[in-house]
Formats: structure tokens, sequence, C-alpha cells
């Protein structure tokens, strides 16, 4: 992020030299003119005869070269400065690479998020190893729905990804308890 202000207020300070202003004196091969000086007969006629109508000078368009130029070059300095990530550096959606258990793993978050409602005396309890390893794909398919679906467990909140994610290493590393 430093990298980031440091190249805009760069690019700003580059833009602010480049646009700097300059009085028609500095621009013009002309001496000012101290007459009067008429619209319709003197100004009308020099902007059609010379194109000046299209809204830039030669010096202002020299000038909006640069500026574009240096505009170029700051979007450029800017998107080389911001660092890409992947998705699992950004998302709390991260691979699991250690093997999954039970005891360590899955019952920690049965117990926070699950007994309230699947205790012992319950419809449906998964409190013990054996129950949550016989309804895991019951589990899985709730735990992954979207939200407001009225299947989706937990009732009234959900599992972070990762959660999600143990459940179902812990399927593919054959529901081990210890």
């Amino acid at each position: 992020m430093k990298k980031v202000i440091y190249l805009l207020a760069l690019s700003f300070a580059a833009i602010t030299i480049a646009c700097e202003s300059r009085t028609y004196e500095e621009i013009s091969e002309n001496t000012p003119i101290i007459l009067p000086v008429k619209y319709t007969t003197d100004i009308k006629p020099i902007m059609d005869n010379n194109c000046i109508s299209l809204g830039l000078t030669f010096i202002e368009l020299f000038n909006m070269k640069k500026v574009i130029y240096l505009l170029a070059l700051s979007f450029a300095a800017i998107t080389i400065a911001c660092e890409s990530r992947t998705y699992e550096e950004i998302s709390e959606n991260t691979p699991i690479i250690l093997p999954v258990k039970y005891t360590t793993d899955i019952k920690p978050i049965m117990d926070n998020n699950c007994i309230g409602c699947h205790s012992a005396g319950s419809f449906k309890p998964l409190v013990t190893y054996d129950q949550v390893k016989n309804n895991i794909d019951g589990i899985l398919d709730r735990i992954q729905r979207a939200n407001g679906d009225p299947l989706k467990m937990p009732k009234g909140g959900s599992l972070s990804a990762t959660q999600i994610n143990m459940f179902i290493k812990w399927k593919s590393d054959g529901l081990t308890e210890n």
C-alpha cells in the first residue's frame, strides 16, 4: 500500500510539473495586442482560418500528450506495484493438508455448533463419534447448502469454509477417530 501511495504522489507531482501554466506571451510568437480587439472582426476570422475552433492549440495538444503519457506511465507503475495474491492467500477457504481426526478436529466443531440441537436426547443426536460418522453424508449435505436454504445447518448461522473443509477432509481421510 505504501508503494501505491508513493507512486500516486510521484505521478501527481509529475503531472503538476507537466501541466505548468504559462501566459499567452510565453507560448505565442506574437507580441501582445494593445489596441482594442473585437471578436467579430478580429478574433473570429483568425479562429475560422486557423482551425482553432477545434478547441486545442498545438501547445495545448503537446501538453495533453505529456499528461496522457504520464497518466499511462503512472497507471502502469501502480499496476506493477499492486502485488497479486492467490485465492488461498486472500480466502479463509484454505486447503487442509494434515490428516483430520474426529477427536481433535471434528468434535470441537460439533460441540460448538451442533450439540445445541443435536444433543443426546434429541431427534437426531450427533454426540458420539459413531453418530457423526454414520451421518457424515447428511451432515456434509446440510452444512454446504446455500444461506437462506431452510435445510441448511447449523440453524441461524453457518460454518466457515475452513470448518466445512475439515469435514470433507475427514471423510476423505477415512473418518478416523484418533
